[in-house]
Parts: structure tokens; C-alpha cells; sequence
């Protein structure tokens, strides 16, 4: 590829990012609102169950996804048929996945003993194939790099799904039924919103001279998703097993809250990295520049999150959801620890998978999972609390293995890694102490759980940009240095 060209990929990678960020914060926003009425509302119980049908139709969806839509991100063009190809395998594996979901739901229910899961595990499986017939349109808004009408779509179903629906449904007495039907709202929502930009042929094909092709990579990358679900959810199956669903409840929330931080800025970062590397794949320097930027910069923005709640779990529990979740305090404190870990590790996906190393990115997750399902049968006997941590044990050596694949990669040894992470490091330190003092110096106050969580939030965050300040042009990188800079200005000028 030409410098001429990759200065004008990387210039609407960076308006990609951008986008993307703004539809991540309104949708994290609109997510941490509706997560909060509705939790205070239904409480563990209702929550629980839903989680069973949460972890059912989230694995379906991968198995309803051929892996079509990255390929079609990675091929250098796209002819109108290979498109329907895949929109008709897409089509075909949705009816498909979701009539197994219909058939199975009975048996899946008696494997949690929980009778009410069963209609919500049936009715849930259309998003299944909501999601499989929507995907064609968002791989070809994710190859344009046109994040902008993903993100408008995907914030306009939340809103309708969960804030329009899902909290009048709840207040209405509806129960777990206000999160089924504002998750089939925003599923429907988001695919109406995404296809009216990209009109694709509807007429599905199931063949194509290159459909082979396209079959071979979106199969590597079914095994590496299936292996990150399972590395997300293996726990949760467990947990629901052994214990009821008001306790898988009050595991599932704190790891929902952190992971709705963690995966709206990962899946916006991820697609925007694989989109922009692929372009130029062999460019080894440009792409560990690349990677030790995003690093660092989102280290430095997600550790200091994560850290903070760890020390003051009870305080975001209960400013957030309400008395009745404090007890999960010790999970919300194991989950912040390993959704940092998680969240390290995930930033190597794109590059691993922008250079054909989809199957060696998959091994880890693959191993992952199985140490982490003998670890949490194991640890279940105990409490659930031993299980979070468990989890994040298990993180943490899944994201040195694919450091090390990513070092391996791009020609990288681990200081460049450490480097990058130092000044996330030193923030969330200053962040959790910071948090700790406040909190405690707020406990001889009669103040409401909403304050004072408000008030540690805005502590942690001055900590964060002062600790920011501090460091520039001493630990930031030149090019995080820069845009600090540059941000600085903006400021100013304004």
C-alpha cells in the first residue's frame, strides 16, 4: 500500500475511532441508566434468570455467525454476489441456530432447574436471528470504516430497546420480560438502522466462486469467538448449576457493569484496528506503532476505572443498583481485577487477526477456557466470590500468552508492553488511593448512596487528569504526549 493511501486509511481510521467513542460513551450512559432502574427494580432473582437466557442466545449468535462478515472486512473487494453468499449463509445458519434454541430450551432449563427460563430462552432466540441477518450490513459498515452509522444505530436501539421499553415494561410490573423485550427491540432497531445505509442485496445465493474463501477465514474466526464466549461464560454456566438464580444474579451484575465499560470501547477499537490493519498487514513497524499506542491510551483511560472500583466495590454497588447488591461486593471486586486483564489481552485480537494469525490467537482462549471451567467447578463449592477471583486468575494468564503472541508478531519484546503500561500503572494507583481516602472520609456523613459515589467518581477523575498532567513529557510516549497536548489546547482555545 502506498503512504499516499494508508495516510488517508489511517485518517478515517482515526474519524472511526472517534465516532466510535462518542456512540461507546452515549451507549455506556444509556446502559449504566437503564441497568440501574432495572435492577432496582427486579432485583437478583428476575436478573438471574434472564442471565440464563443471556448466555444461551450469546453463544448461538456465534454459532449463528459463519464468520462471512470479518471476511468480507478483510477481502480487498466485494462483488454484489459474494455479498449475497454471505447474506444467505447468514440467513440459513440463523434459522437454523434458532430453531435448535426453540427445540433445546426445555432441556437447557431443567440443566439450571429453573422452569420460567424456558419461554424466555425460546423468545430470546429470535434475536439469534436478528442478529445472524444484520451482520452482512454491519461488516460492510465496519470495511468503509463508517462507524458513525454504526454507532447512531446501535445507540438508537438501546435507547428504544431499554429506556423506551425496557424500564416502562419493568414499572409496569412486567419483571424479567422488560430485559427480553428491549433486547429484541434493540436488536431490531440497531439491523433496521444499519441496513437502510447499506442496502445489500436481499436476495440471499449458497454459492459463489469465491465463497470457499470466504468460508475458510469466517470458520477460523468462529473457533476464536466461540473460544472468547466460552472464556466469558463458562463460569456463569457453572455458578448457575450449582447454585440458584438469585445467586447468579448477583454474579452476573458486577461482571455486566464493568464488561458494558469494557466491551463498548473494545468493540469499537477492535473493528477500527483489524479494518485499518489489514490494509497494510505487512507493515510491521506501522502496526506496532499501531498497537503500543492504543495500549497505552486505553490502559491509561480503563485501568484507572477499574482499579477505582475495586477498592470502594460496596460504594458503587449500592450508589448504582441499590442495597439489595451489595453482597456482591467481593465478585465486584474480583471482576474489576480481571476485566483489566481481560481487557489487555483483548487488544491483541485485531492485530493477531489482521495478520492471518486467527488459529494461534484461538489457542489461548481455547486452553484458557478449560483451566477456567475446572477451576470454576472447583471454586463453586465454595462461594461465588472464589469463582470471580478464579476468573481473574485465569485472565491474567491468558493475556500473557497472547502479549507474547503479539510480541512474537510485530518483533516487539516485553518492555515495549511494560512501557506502554507504566503510565496506566502510576494512574490507577493514585486513582485507588484517592478513592479509598474519600470514601472513607465520607462515611461520617449521612449522605445518600448516589452522592457519595458521585463524589468519589469526580475525586478519581481529577486524580486521573492531574496524574496525566503530571507525566506528560516525562512517561507518555511522544505520541500520547502529543494528543494530550493537543487536547490541552482545544481546551484552552475555547
Amino acid at each position: 500500500m502506498e503512504g499516499s493511501d494508508k495516510a488517508v486509511v489511517g485518517s478515517k481510521a482515526v474519524r472511526a475511532a472517534a465516532w466510535g467513542y462518542a456512540g461507546s460513551l452515549a451507549k455506556v450512559l444509556i446502559q449504566l441508566v437503564a441497568q440501574a432502574v432495572l435492577a432496582r427494580i427486579l432485583g437478583p432473582g428476575e436478573y438471574g434468570v434472564f442471565a440464563i437466557g443471556l448466555v444461551v442466545v450469546s453463544l448461538s449468535i456465534f454459532f449463528a455467525d459463519s464468520g462471512a462478515g470479518a471476511a468480507l472486512i478483510q477481502r480487498a473487494t466485494n462483488e454484489p454476489e459474494i455479498i449475497s453468499f454471505a447474506f444467505g449463509i447468514q440467513l440459513l445458519l440463523g434459522v437454523v441456530v434458532t430453531a435448535l434454541i426453540w427445540l433445546l430450551a426445555g432441556p437447557i432449563a431443567e440443566f439450571y432447574r429453573e422452569p420460567r427460563a424456558e419461554i424466555i430462552i425460546r423468545v430470546l432466540g429470535l434475536v439469534v436471528f436478528i442478529t445472524a441477518a444484520s451482520s452482512v450490513s454491519a461488516s460492510l459498515l465496519k470495511r468503509q470504516l463508517d462507524f458513525k452509522t454504526l454507532q447512531f444505530g446501535q445507540v438508537a436501539g438501546f435507547f428504544t430497546g431499554y429506556i423506551l421499553v425496557g424500564i416502562p415494561v419493568a414499572l409496569a410490573g412486567g419483571g424479567v420480560w422488560s430485559l427480553v423485550f428491549a433486547w429484541l427491540v434493540q436488536a431490531l432497531v440497531t439491523a433496521a438502522w444499519w441496513y437502510r445505509k447499506v442496502t445489500h442485496p436481499l436476495r440471499p445465493r449458497f454459492s459463489s466462486p469465491g465463497g470457499k474463501g470466504l468460508l475458510n477465514f469466517g470458520g477460523a474466526t468462529i473457533v476464536s469467538n466461540l473460544s472468547t464466549w466460552a472464556s466469558s461464560n463458562v463460569d456463569k454456566i457453572v455458578v448457575g448449576r450449582v447454585m440458584s438464580s438469585a445467586s447468579l444474579g448477583l454474579y452476573t451484575v458486577p461482571f455486566t457493569l464493568l464488561g458494558t465499560v469494557a466491551a463498548q470501547i473494545l468493540a469499537t477499537l477492535q473493528p477500527v484496528l483489524f479494518s485499518a490493519s489489514s490494509r497494510f498487514a505487512n507493515d510491521i513497524g506501522a502496526l506496532r506503532r499501531s498497537y503500543l499506542s492504543v495500549l497505552e491510551s486505553v490502559a491509561l483511560l480503563l485501568l484507572p476505572v477499574f482499579a477505582t472500583v475495586a477498592v470502594i466495590p460496596e460504594v458503587v454497588l449500592n450508589g448504582i443498583y441499590g442495597p439489595r447488591w451489595v453482597d456482591a461486593a467481593s465478585i465486584m471486586q474480583a471482576a474489576s481485577v480481571g476485566m483489566a486483564f481481560y481487557t489487555l489481552g483483548a487488544l491483541g485480537t485485531p492485530i493477531l487477526w489482521a495478520m492471518n494469525r486467527v488459529k494461534k490467537e484461538a489457542v489461548p482462549q481455547m486452553f484458557a477456557t478449560l483451566i477456567l471451567l475446572i477451576v470454576s467447578i472447583y471454586l463453586a463449592q465454595f462461594s461465588a466470590s472464589n469463582v470471580a477471583w478464579g476468573v481473574a486468575a485465569v485472565s491474567l494468564g491468558r493475556t500473557i500468552w497472547v502479549l507474547r503472541l503479539v510480541c512474537q508478531a510485530l518483533d516487539m519484546n516485553w518492555k515495549d508492553a511494560l512501557r506502554a503500561l507504566l503510565p496506566a500503572a502510576i494512574a490507577a494507583c493514585l486513582c485507588a488511593m484517592a478513592a479509598t481516602a474519600m470514601a472513607n472520609s465520607l462515611t461520617v456523613f449521612d449522605i445518600q448512596a448516589v452522592l457519595v459515589l458521585g463524589l468519589v467518581v469526580i475525586c478519581s477523575a481529577l486524580v486521573l487528569a492531574l496524574a496525566v498532567l503530571m507525566m506528560k513529557g516525562r512517561i507518555l510516549s511522544p505520541d500520547l504526549d502529543s494528543r494530550v497536548g493537543s487536547l490541552i489546547r482545544r481546551v484552552y482555545s475555547r
